[in-house]
């Protein structure tokens, strides 16, 4: 009899186990478009990007480009978003007046391009636009950093508040390389010396040893033949190509 009574307890386990259940699509919190740059307060280029490691610009036939992302934040990403980018000078200048940004200006609208709307397609998280400005105007200008201020807004979602706005500061010191190394003789032996490259915002360089021996090592160590005094010029590179390159000489003794 107890045999009985547990296969029907079994049977109706079974029953309620395979009861149909309406499945609800899950709703997902809204969709939200950001700048994710805008998480660190202030997008700043100010040192060259070295081959191999993160970037913040490219250069193209005389242009600076920065490449920027807009971002949808959600779980869903369905359906396309349309979003504009709108320049925001208020901001700058508001800066500039309260005295939080210093030695800066704005960077002039004649000097560079910017979409005014890109869209988030349909299953995308994100979508791509960079910033153009005239290389030749930076630098010119080095004088001063150079600021823009991005604000996003769209007609199908809304905005982080938070992440909506992107201040970009430009620092032209960076077109301008600045050359310089220190010297010093190899432990054990004298005649070899270990040449530290010093240079900044250098992505090339060029050395002459002053025995007729030359080098484009970032960091050369040179043997030379005999002790005696030379001429060491190192000419460095950056961004800009050779209209801004720097040389920097100085004379070594070899003992």
């Amino acid at each position: 009899m107890r045999k009985s009574i547990n296969i029907l307890a079994l049977i109706a386990s079974l029953a309620v186990s395979c009861k149909y259940n309406e499945v609800v699509e899950a709703s997902y919190p809204d969709q939200k478009v950001y700048f994710p740059a805008a998480r660190e307060g202030r997008f700043t280029i100010n040192n060259i990007a070295e081959p191999g490691k993160p970037f913040r610009y490219e250069v193209n036939q005389e242009k600076f480009n920065i490449p920027l992302s807009v971002f949808r934040g959600a779980v869903s990403r369905s359906g396309a978003i349309p979003v504009n980018i709108q320049v925001n000078n208020d901001t700058i200048n508001g800066l500039i007046t309260d005295g939080t940004l210093l030695n800066t200006e704005l960077l002039p609208a004649d000097q560079y391009t910017i979409p005014t709307t890109v869209q988030i397609d349909n299953g995308q998280e994100s979508a791509q636009i960079a910033l153009s400005i005239n290389m030749a105007y930076l630098i010119a200008n080095a004088g001063k950093q150079k600021a823009l201020c991005l604000k996003l807004s769209s007609s199908g979602v809304s905005t982080n508040p938070a992440l909506d706005k992107l201040v970009l500061l430009i620092d032209p010191i960076i077109f301008t390389p600045v050359a310089a190394f220190l010297a010093t003789p190899k432990t054990g032996d004298p005649t070899t010396i270990n040449f530290n490259n010093q240079s900044k915002y250098a992505l090339k360089y060029s050395w002459n040893f002053g025995d007729n021996g030359t080098s484009e090592l970032k960091s050369p160590e040179h043997k030379y033949a005999a002790a005696g005094t030379y001429e060491v010029t190192l000419t460095a590179e950056g961004i800009a190509g050779a209209p801004k390159k720097h040389t920097y000489k100085t004379t070594i003794t070899v003992l």
